[in-house]
């Protein structure tokens, strides 16, 4: 064999095997929490979908939602798992949190405390939907009364833990019966 045609078998198996394994390869996986529906405080979409939101959670993947809020020179990150999610006629999401008796937040030592004991009866409720509504209350639980009612608007990020579920298992609305 001549020179010349060896040096072209080593450049086109090279170049094969270059590409078959560029293009061809293994993904990468996506691993941990992936912002999956994104809305703007005004309830408009900003990523995603709701429809991909449901087809995660219909495969039974975890969800995380993220908001805040910036003023002036404070801000906060809120990070929650709900503990109820409902799907609203195959397009609408609805989770409430877990209720939570709120602290104080001391801005200046950037803590928390329950140095104010008369909240200790009040509990915070939350109720949060992808069409941007975030409905927040008060609840005294000794009274059984609302104490503060504060519907709310907030940038909301919806995202699904992509660890260690099959994402090819059934995405069917959970009603039907197959």
């Amino acid at each position: 064999m001549n020179t010349t045609k060896v040096a072209v078998i080593v450049v086109v198996t090279f170049l094969t095997g270059f590409f078959t394994h560029k293009y061809s390869g293994p993904k990468e996986e996506v691993v941990g929490w992936k912002p999956v529906y994104k809305t703007h405080a005004d309830g408009s979409v900003l990523e995603g979908s709701t429809q991909e939101l449901i087809r995660f959670l219909r495969k039974g993947y975890d969800l995380r939602l993220a908001w805040g809020w910036k003023k002036e020179d404070k801000s906060i990150e809120h990070l929650a798992d709900p503990i109820w999610i409902a799907i609203i006629n195959e397009n609408e999401v609805i989770v409430h949190l877990d209720p939570q008796v709120l602290s104080r937040v001391d801005w200046e030592n950037q803590s928390a405390n329950y140095a104010d004991s008369s909240l200790f009866d009040h509990e915070w409720r939350v109720a949060i939907s992808t069409n941007g509504s975030f409905d927040a209350v008060w609840y005294n639980r000794v009274t059984n009364k609302v104490h503060r009612r504060v519907p709310q608007r907030h940038t909301m990020t919806w995202m699904i833990n992509m660890s260690g579920l099959d994402n090819n298992s059934d995405s069917n609305p959970l009603f039907l019966t197959k």
